[in-house]
């Protein structure tokens, strides 16, 4: 039986703009100063933004964002993330699994008005021994509402790279 997770929604990406510049996460603590780690070992992303159109780098939305974990991957050591390509489609808030998806809304929440893309996070109630949190489910939304594409090179004014924005 799995624990009632907490909620705690994480803006991880605001609007790239001319005036604004990216900014990108914040760590999430709770209580007394608990923080949320996922268990060691392998966490599986299922990646549902579609495999079509093919995009200016060759790959398509699916496939730049799995990129994208293959270079967090090489940055970190106790956790991997592993994509998994699954048909486009929407994800099931608190469903249990972690879901990558494009929506116009945050589970029927609006995004900020410069809000790119948001990761939700549930976590157990139960404080481990070292007074942190087991993370069991994370969710990253892409706002269906952007223009987006996979590129490299500069920057794009009113298009976004997703693998860059995945990868933030």
């Amino acid at each position: 039986m799995r624990n009632k997770p907490g909620q705690r929604w994480a803006v991880l990406l605001t609007a790239l703009t001319l005036a604004t510049p990216l900014v990108g996460y914040e760590l999430m603590r709770i209580g007394e100063g608990g923080i949320i780690y996922w268990n060691n070992g392998n966490i599986t992303m299922s990646i549902k933004l579609g495999t079509t159109p093919i995009l200016d780098d060759g790959s398509n939305f699916s496939s730049s964002v799995q990129a994208a974990m293959l270079q967090w991957n090489a940055q970190i050591a106790n956790v991997q993330f592993v994509g998994n390509i699954a048909p486009a489609g929407p994800a099931t808030d608190g469903g249990g699994g972690n879901e990558i998806v494009f929506s116009d809304t945050v589970f029927g929440k609006a995004f900020g008005t410069n809000t790119l893309a948001v990761a939700t996070s549930y976590y157990s109630t139960a404080r481990r021994s070292n007074g942190s949190y087991r993370r069991t489910q994370s969710d990253i939304i892409f706002n269906s509402n952007r223009t987006w594409n996979s590129y490299r090179g500069s920057t794009r004014v009113g298009v976004h790279d997703i693998r860059r924005v995945a990868i933030h």
